[in-house]
Formats: structure tokens, sequence, C-alpha cells
């Protein structure tokens, strides 16, 4: 069965990878006024020719990152894991092997893409175990099947974070199913680092926790702590990362050294560079850089996408949003009963549709969040991950 899911999960990765080539050789790049990477390779490369595809959007981002770090403020809004390890691929494996066929950024995006399909690989293979605790094999294979062919498959091969997340999240999902609390929370704690909502991960904790305190033969008071410190290390990514933006942004006259490419597209675009002036955001009660970026480059907001010129992202939405909102109803209203209250006695175990519960909720979550606050029509690709 491990071959089967392996062979399913990079058959989807190469006809991605082929359906990517084609449409970016057939269809031109929308002329939009995106961020683009001040060093972005020739388009005559073949690095670039059959897999520049992958490198658009957000993509370009990261990249940049992993090329020259947090240089501009509207790059804090994309969490640190994905491309540091980019950036340690392409500088201990492929860059000493490729450099003098490549130039460095083509080796970044060769290293994005690798990396993406193998955590995507790692992302099938755990989902189906995952599934398979909570379901049965034949429902296991479906959700590996639908994962490996989902509408925002694009986005687990391209130099985005999808395929690392699902990765991080999968993995902690699986070993808290089987008891590893600890281990659990270590790839939560990653994952936290790779992706902003990582931290909705302690969700699980805290909900397992309230399963072991329901049985009486459990230390409440020790299973709060140990839960307390586990939820705690969810959120320390967050927070190190504000840490981090802020010892970059908010400390007057540091020293920043930046490429000259870096410093000629701030001056191009009006980008506000790191150790160049105190940002806005410093002068907050609480000085975090990411939901000022979000509102300001991204206008992230309650109901701040709701306006007419975005309805078209909505329709995109739509499906998505519709099918698994009424999933989450009809699941919670058809086991309402049994899930309030929630009791159990020592050596009856816990009931399937319980366990499946925390991972209902999450999605319900996300989809409160997609619809109200983010930009809709990253929902697609938010909840497959």
């Amino acid at each position: 069965m491990l071959a089967k899911i392996v062979y399913l999960a990079l058959t989807s990765r190469l006809l991605v990878f082929l359906l990517q080539v084609i449409c970016n050789w057939i269809v031109p790049d929308h002329d939009a006024d995106a961020f683009r990477r001040p060093t972005a390779p020739p388009s005559s490369n073949i690095v670039t020719y059959l897999f520049g595809g992958f490198a658009h959007w957000d993509a370009e981002y990261f990249l940049h990152i992993a090329e020259h770090g947090y240089t501009y403020e509207n790059t804090l809004a994309f969490f640190p894991l994905y491309p540091h390890l980019v950036r340690c691929i392409t500088d201990s494996v492929l860059d000493p092997l490729l450099c003098i066929l490549l130039p460095y950024q083509s080796v970044l995006l060769l290293s994005g893409v690798l990396l993406n399909v193998f955590m995507f690989t790692i992302a099938a293979i755990a989902l189906y175990h995952l599934t398979l605790i909570l379901f049965d094999e034949t429902a296991a294979m479906e959700a590996t099947l639908l994962f490996c062919f989902n509408p925002a498959s694009v986005f687990f091969s391209a130099c985005y974070t999808e395929s690392l997340f699902s990765a991080t999240t999968f993995l902690g999902l699986y070993l808290l199913e089987f008891g590893q609390e600890c281990l659990a929370t270590v790839f939560f704690v990653l994952g936290g680092f790779v992706r902003s909502n990582g931290f909705l991960s302690s969700g699980f904790l805290i909900f397992h926790t309230f399963i072991k305190w329901s049985q009486p033969w459990q230390s409440g008071c020790e299973l709060v702590i140990k839960t307390g410190a586990r939820v705690a290390l969810c959120f320390a990514p967050y927070l190190l990362f504000q840490c981090y933006t802020w010892s970059l942004y908010c400390i007057p006259d540091r020293s920043v050294e930046h490429s000259d490419a870096v410093l000629q597209q701030a001056s191009e675009r009006g980008y506000h560079l790191a150790g160049y002036n105190i940002s806005e955001w410093c002068k907050n009660v609480l000085p975090f850089s990411y939901g000022y970026v979000q509102q300001k480059y991204w206008n992230v907001g309650f109901l701040r996408y709701y306006q007419l010129k975005q309805l078209p992202n909505f329709l995109l939405a739509a499906p998505v949003v519709a099918l698994l909102g009424s999933a989450c109803f009809h699941f919670l209203k058809r086991n309402s009963k049994t899930f309030f209250p929630i009791r159990w006695k020592p050596g009856q175990g816990v009931a399937a549709e319980v366990r499946r519960l925390p991972y209902v909720l999450h999605v319900c979550i996300l989809l409160t969040l997609c619809t109200l606050f983010v930009n809709v029509q990253v929902t697609t690709r938010l909840v497959a991950a």
C-alpha cells in the first residue's frame, strides 16, 4: 500500500508539472502590479523554462526571503521555515553540484520544487495512515486520492508552504492519535514556523486532554500543566517570529546589509527596508508585524474583502465553502447527542464520531476565518493543507 500511495503522490506531481509547463508556455503571464524578486533568473534559463510557473505570486516572496532574507516590510507576512529549508538545500546540496551550470536563483527554484514534491509525498502517506485510524481503508484511500488531486494541487508543487505544512500537521495528528503528545507537539511547532495558522493545531492537544480529563483515573492537574506547556509551545513560533521582525524593523539605526539589487528595487518600488526608519507598527502596544502587514498590503480584516470587485474570488471559493460547510453542519447535527455531554467510563473507549470531532471543528474555524477575515480565494488551498 505504501508503494501505491507514493505512486499516486508522484503521479499527481508529474501531471501538475506537465500542466504547468504547458500553461506557462501557452498562457502569457498576467501583468499585475505584484511583487517580483529583484534578482530573478533569465526566462531563457532551462530551469525557469520548465519550472517558472511555480515561481509566481507568493512564491516570489518565499524565493526572495530564501535568497535575501526579510529585507522588505511586505515580506513579513511569510513565515521562515520553508524559505530557510530551501536555502539550506540549495547551499548544502544542489548549488555545489549545479553552480557551474545554473545561476543561484534557478537552483533556489529547483530546491523549492523538489522539497515540496518530497514533503507532499510524506503528507500523502501520513494522511492515509491518519484516515485509516479514524475511518477504514476505503475512506483512507479515497482521502489520499482526493488530496493528491485536490483543486489547489498546483500550490503543493509551487514554491508555497502547503506541502510542508501538510506534512508537519498530518504527522503531528497521526502521532497524537497514538497518544504521542510530545512528538506531536514537535511537529505542530514546526508547522507553526511554516504558517501563521499553525498554532490552531493546539486545539487538537486541548481536545485530547479534555477526553483524558473526563476519565477519573487521570490526574487532572498534571494534564492541565502538561497541556498548557504544549499549547504554549504551539504559540511560540508566532511569538518568536514577531520578536525577530521587531529586532529588524524597530531598533533605531540597526545595521542591516542589503545587496545593490535589493536597494535599487526598494528605491524604485518604495519598499520599506529593514534597518531604515522604524516601522509604524513598532509604536503599537503589542508591536507585532503580522497583523499590520496583512492589513496594509493584503487588506486582511473583518469583512474588509467584501467588495463588489471581489465577487469573482467569492465565486471561486464558493464550491469548497459550500461543500465543507454542509459536511460540517450535517456531522454536528447528526452527532450532537453523542458530543454533549462528553463523558466516558474507564475502559469504554472513545466513540469514533467523537475522535473525528476536533477535525470537523478545525475545518469550521478555517472556513470562518477564510470567509470573514482573509482573502477568500485562499480558502481552497488553506483547507486542502
